[in-house]
């Protein structure tokens, strides 16, 4: 099978003074739930491992931040 398109939003902004740098960043704005990898397999000994079921990894939830640099 084939995973769910999806699509993420991301943003950033840099704010820069005389030698220092500010980056705030966030990924994934909208908290979107989706898979970035998937296996399709019998792993449950409840079943007698002979009942197939997907499981997924999901991609990272809503993250951000903020970095400084400052150059010298």
């Amino acid at each position: 099978g084939k995973l769910n398109n999806y699509r993420l939003f991301n943003a950033s902004i840099n704010w820069q003074m005389n030698d220092i740098t500010i980056n705030a960043w966030a990924r994934n704005l909208t908290d979107e739930d989706y898979a970035t990898h998937a296996l399709y397999f019998a792993n449950d000994p409840r079943t007698g491992f002979l009942v197939n079921e997907t499981y997924k990894q999901l991609g990272e939830p809503r993250t951000y931040g903020v970095n400084v640099s400052y150059v010298f």
